[in-house]
């Protein structure tokens, strides 16, 4: 067993969340200790590139939401290219592509009439006119009878017994806004409707409105440029990052953290052998895992254990909901759409007048969401959906997996082994897919739907696709966050800090109504940093909170 390590304070986890934290303390003159179970810095931003392809490719978080400080003043500081991204929408009626920019527009107005409503409930409850009330809205989803009956909505336009102003709005529309809108609430939110919030969804798009987060922009050179320019200016600063450390278990008590972690790296160069325990002490430590990983139960591939328990932040812990999502980034060898297309060679493609398009909304049950980099000219299209659909997407890749099975046969963990350290040994990171992996295969045929072209024309142009499933992830267990009816307190809860000793960031602790953000996840580092600062650091300078520095 190698030797206790020390710090000031301890930092679990290298996201956004962690890195931020980490860069306001070590600012402070704390030593400070990251322990990070992945080989990399970033947590869901993960940038890759593929060679022949001129774009970077995410595998997590791509866009910047409209103009929150944190980030563009990284941006500014790290000197980082953005471009702003192309947001027309278009969907196909008949032959034509038409624009669909108007689906915006009935976002807004379904939203509108949902400020005003008296007791929290359920999307599906709210659209569907249900009078089941908030406090049986978990037991009364787990049927789906609420999502079919608004589905119904979109797919007939009836359903005479729903009353609320938006249910009236949303069957005013033409069907394919209504059916777009419903693909919004759970594609964008990752969420489901019979289960997430109606105030929580209100109160998000108010956020992201305050911050103009319409307009959206990405990175030049990817995303993970931000999170390892974060990482560099830490390791200039004398902080201590332990990657390949998966952290087990917290013991705590009052101004003392112990924890403890196994090494998941090999070779003569690495700081332990694989499997070794190793332990870390300080008076405080920050805690910036996914909720995913904080839901998940002892014994499971990535669970950390608190000894003592949570207590009442256990229960906010468990109120909060994971998303699911399914992003297929393809890339080809020819652009074959916009203007100019790349090559002839995509002559054969029937109908391949599809415009320069920032995105494409279309009613697909699989695969409903597409949109391109433009206006960077790149030869790549990327696939989305968000709840139901993400899990009728993997149902369909993996139809021998059963429907309650979120981790699909070729990422899976193995949860029969001896122990969670080996089920994520084998755990396999693999995002480049192969041309015959079930989810190229059905991500070409859905896109092939949209286009009405055939699959094996797309076939003949793929170069490559990329897929990490967050929600098999053992690190991430989920895409991000969402709040469910019950849940609106959770986030206050969570991010509260325990005894002055345990502090508490990420996506999920944020209490400005943006969580499932970089943005947010950014903000509560520095919110945690500051809390941990205002306990241990007198006006003076002093760090006499800290024992073997009085």
């Amino acid at each position: 067993m190698t030797p206790t390590q020390t710090a000031d304070v301890l930092i679990l986890g290298a996201g956004a969340a962690g890195l931020a934290a980490a860069r306001e303390l070590t600012a402070a003159g704390l030593n400070i200790c990251i322990l990070e179970a992945r080989d990399r810095v970033g947590g869901r931003v993960w940038t890759v590139h593929h060679p022949g392809v001129p774009a970077p490719i995410e595998l997590g978080a791509e866009f910047v939401h409209g103009k929150p400080p944190e980030i563009w003043q990284i941006l500014k500081a790290a000197n980082l290219k953005v471009y702003r991204a192309n947001g027309r929408a278009w969907r196909r009626a008949g032959k034509r592509w038409v624009s669909a920019n108007e689906a915006w527009e009935a976002i807004d107005k379904v939203i509108a009439p949902m400020r005003r409503i008296r007791r929290d409930q359920t999307i599906a409850q709210y659209l569907s006119g249900s009078r089941i009330p908030a406090r049986d809205a978990g037991r009364a989803s787990t049927s789906g009878q609420e999502t079919q009956r608004v589905s119904r909505i979109g797919r007939k336009g009836t359903l005479r017994s729903a009353h609320s102003g938006s249910a009236r709005v949303l069957r005013s529309l033409p069907r394919w806004q209504r059916e777009l809108i419903l693909s919004y609430f759970e594609g964008f939110h990752a969420g489901r409707l019979e289960t997430m919030s109606v105030r929580a969804l209100v109160q998000a798009e108010q956020a992201a409105r305050a911050i103009e987060g319409d307009t959206t922009y990405r990175l030049v050179d990817g995303y993970s440029h931000l999170t390892e320019w974060l990482a560099a200016s830490l390791h200039c600063a004398g902080c201590v990052l332990h990657l390949h450390t998966v952290v087990e278990e917290v013991r705590w008590k009052k101004n003392r953290v112990e924890v403890t972690a196994r090494t998941t790296r090999e070779g003569a160069d690495a700081a332990a052998r694989y499997g070794e325990r190793q332990v870390f002490t300080a008076p405080r430590a920050i805690v910036t895992l996914p909720l995913g990983v904080l839901q998940a139960r002892a014994g499971t591939p990535g669970a950390v254990i608190f000894n003592p328990g949570l207590g009442e932040k256990r229960r906010a812990i468990d109120r909060l909901a994971m998303g699911d999502i399914v992003k297929v980034v393809l890339c080809f060898r020819d652009r074959f759409w916009g203007d100019p297309v790349s090559s002839s060679r995509i002559a054969a493609l029937d109908g391949r007048n599809l415009p320069d398009f920032g995105f494409l909304l279309t009613n697909d049950d699989v695969m409903p969401t597409w949109w391109g980099l433009a206006p960077m000219i790149a030869p790549v299209l990327v696939g989305w959906a968000g709840g139901h659909r993400a899990e009728a997407f993997l149902s369909a890749c993996y139809s021998n997996a059963s429907l309650g099975n979120r981790h699909p046969p070729r990422q899976s963990a193995i949860h029969n082994s001896q122990s969670a350290i080996e089920d994520i040994r084998d755990f396999e990171v693999k995002p480049l897919l192969g041309n015959n992996d079930p989810v190229t295969a059905e991500t070409l045929k859905a896109l092939a739907r949209i286009l009405q072209i055939s699959p094996d024309a797309l076939a003949g142009l793929l170069l490559a696709s990329y897929l990490h499933d967050w929600s098999a992830d053992p690190f991430s267990r989920g895409a991000y966050s969402y709040v469910p009816v019950g849940a609106l307190s959770a986030q206050k809860i969570l991010a509260e800090p325990l005894e002055q000793t345990l502090y508490f960031a990420g996506e999920a602790t944020d209490t400005t109504h943006q969580q499932g953000t970089v943005h947010a996840a950014l903000a509560t580092g520095y919110r945690a940093a500051h809390q941990v600062l205002s306990g241990v650091v007198k006006p003076n300078g002093d760090v006499s909170g800290f024992p073997w520095r009085a």
